[in-house]
């Protein structure tokens, strides 16, 4: 057997650096590298066992004051290098642009770095990184979907249409897409048009918190107030930290005449999202009208 040759310990510092590469050498399926090709992510685990095993062999061959300015030599030189790659990790940003610099092609990081500029408000640059992205073919109705969000939120809504109706088309069975396509209906002018999409996505996820907040909302300008407010509870039951949600459920209340459950339910929106001065402007109001 390798380990009575070699040793069991030296047998087992190789069998785990070997273990730990493993899955880099293309035989599995690993979901990192849908971000990118490179077997980093594995290296550093890997890098453990083997930087032991070789401390042990260095420390028993060499002895007095040489083995201490290799040990210095070693610890500096890998500290050096971890601290210039620790860059990278600072956060999600510095990420996704390191992935893309090493792997350009890459769809995924394209798209989460375009996520993170649509939730900053930055249309243009998400616009143009999910853009980029889409001759990659990976994740192509996530990509179409986020950029019917970036068009509706610019108020180019027949793009954001032609996009989202993609979306659709590609992934029938996701229920963010058909909501999606809701939304950007209702935003110009046609809940009763939304209201078969919003349907289906309930069909596809009946809990589904957005896709009952829609429905309220596509109810609410059709008129169907009960409706509405049938479907903003199941939101909130749902999704209990929606501030969105809790401030249409306080609207609907108010319009049906229930200001103390408006007012409660103001409150639950302020508390999911305090930085936002239209809820708090909500909740001043059903103040004064509770008296």
């Amino acid at each position: 057997m390798a380990s009575r040759r070699i040793g069991r310990g030296a047998f087992v510092l190789v069998a785990g650096t070997c273990g730990l590469l493993f899955p880099a050498l293309g035989f599995v399926d690993v979901y990192p590298f849908r971000y990118a090709f490179v077997a980093d992510h594995f290296a550093y685990h890997a890098l453990a066992p083997a930087a032991l095993g070789v401390g042990v062999l260095l420390a028993g061959r060499h002895q007095g004051p040489g083995r201490l300015v290799l040990a210095l030599i070693v610890l500096g030189t890998g500290g050096a290098l971890s601290f210039e790659r620790a860059r990278v990790f600072r956060g999600p940003e510095s990420l996704w642009a390191d992935t893309l610099r090493q792997n350009p092609a890459s769809g995924l990081a394209r798209n989460n770095l375009g996520v993170r500029r649509l939730n900053e408000g930055r249309l243009e640059e998400a616009r143009a990184l999910f853009e980029r992205s889409l001759p990659s073919g990976l994740d192509r109705d996530r990509t179409e979907r986020h950029l019917a969000i970036v068009h509706a939120q610019a108020g180019r809504l027949v793009l954001a249409r032609s996009y989202a109706e993609t979306a659709c088309r590609l992934r029938p069975d996701d229920p963010e897409t058909w909501v999606t396509l809701a939304s950007v209906l209702i935003d110009g002018g046609a809940p009763r048009d939304a209201m078969s999409r919003l349907e289906r996505a309930c069909a596809l996820a009946p809990e589904h918190a957005l896709g009952h907040e829609k429905a309220a909302l596509a109810h609410w300008r059709l008129g169907d107030l009960p409706r509405a407010r049938d479907h903003v509870r199941r939101a909130t039951a749902s999704d209990p930290l929606s501030a969105t949600a809790w401030n249409l459920r306080g609207l609907l209340a108010r319009q049906a005449g229930e200001d103390h459950a408006g007012r409660d339910a103001f409150r639950r929106a302020v508390a999911a999202a305090p930085e936002r001065w239209d809820l708090r402007l909500n909740l001043a109001q059903a103040f004064l009208a509770v008296g």
